[in-house]
């Protein structure tokens, strides 16, 4: 009988102590931490992969990107890593907790370069710099850009190249990925003909102040033969002039027609040297022709080397005009110093979109 009793007891003692057991077993289960992931940044691909092993972890693989490196040293190593968020057992302060083999995956820092600083070398030397830098190059382009002096035809005023290369611009400079390629512009020998045509109007308007009529008249003919943009202008001047000679010779003389302030400040052409100061085309620097006439009625008509602008407001001291010349539109703003010229423009080149600024001087300056 008590044999059968102590079997009946431990037959009801027995589960209940299994039960504890299980228990907390599966207490510890749930709450046990699993393993620490490992800190790995600044490490390279390999040290990552023998820390993350090392830990009871498995190695699921590395990216490349998108964070880059600003110093080549730095490329290829660890600044991330990556987890299933089902591997996660806790997180906190003191790290984060995954199951015991989950995968981590590491990101590399991309690799970039610097653009180096190209305005002014000869396309050997800018080739050079280009390889020497890690970067691939993209082919030279001639122009539109024209050099002031012969000497300087042939020399770079302007890089080029892909957007989607681009990793980062600051005022620290332009960073591309590895072997992105780029593109040379190199200015293109002056126009003879812009400085032959630049030469006889500033005799026309000598000419014209000293009353001389005949030099006047041969000047145009000049003018006509090198097909300078000013010729019809000139053209007219000088039929005006005839036609006042012919009426004076039969009439009392008239007396001198009344020059505005603004005409007598403005009236003539000089030689603008322009110095692009920022923009697309940073550190270029153009010579140009600008003249500036009235008619009968007192009104303007301003033209910009070959190009007839639009006058947005003029006054005895201060020019301003509006003129889309090689791509560029442009707003300047000039103003008389003494005999000469001084001013300063900024717009936008259409093609690219990117801004366009800079300063004007009269040459001579005043």
């Amino acid at each position: 009988m008590n044999k059968i009793k102590r079997v009946m007891i431990w037959g009801l003692i027995l589960p209940i102590f299994l039960f504890f057991i299980f228990r907390s077993d599966l207490i510890n289960a749930q709450t046990s931490p699993g393993v620490k992931v490992p800190v790995l940044n600044g490490m390279t691909e390999a040290d990552a992969k023998s820390a993350i092993l090392a830990a009871g972890l498995s190695f699921g693989g590395t990216k490349v990107g998108p964070q880059w490196a600003r110093m080549p040293l730095n490329a290829g190593k660890v600044y991330k890593v990556g987890y299933s968020t089902g591997d996660i057992l806790s997180e906190s302060s003191e790290g984060t907790y995954v199951r015991p083999g989950a995968a981590i995956t590491i990101y590399l820092l991309a690799a970039g370069v610097k653009v180096p600083v190209l305005n002014g070398m000869t396309e050997a030397d800018a080739k050079s710099a280009i390889l020497a830098a890690g970067l691939s190059f993209g082919g030279a382009k001639v122009g539109p850009q024209r050099a002031e002096k012969l000497s300087d035809a042939g020399r770079v005023y302007m890089s080029g190249h892909a957007n989607s290369d681009i990793l980062s611009e600051s005022s620290e400079g332009t960073f591309l990925k590895y072997g992105a390629a780029i593109t040379i512009y190199l200015l293109a020998a002056p126009d003879r003909r812009e400085d032959r045509c630049g030469q006889i109007e500033a005799a026309l308007i000598a000419a014209s102040q000293a009353k001389d009529i005949n030099r006047f008249r041969t000047l145009v003919e000049q003018a006509r033969l090198e097909n300078c943009n000013f010729y019809q202008s000139a053209y007219n001047h000088l039929r005006n002039w005839e036609q006042q000679l012919q009426r004076s010779a039969t009439q009392p003389p008239l007396r001198p027609p009344q020059v505005s302030p603004i005409q007598r400040a403005w009236q003539g052409s000089w030689t603008l040297v322009s110095k692009h100061t920022g923009g697309k085309f940073k550190g270029a620097s153009v010579r140009s022709y600008l003249t500036v006439s009235f008619n009968q009625n007192n009104q303007v008509k301003v033209t910009f080397g070959k190009y007839t602008v639009s006058v947005i407001s003029i006054a005895p001291e201060t020019l301003v005009y509006e003129v889309t010349s090689g791509g560029n539109r442009i707003t300047t703003t000039l103003h008389r110093v003494g005999r000469g010229i001084k001013g300063n423009f900024q717009g936008v080149h259409v093609a690219s979109g990117e801004a366009v600024m800079g300063e004007f001087r009269s040459d001579p300056p005043p």
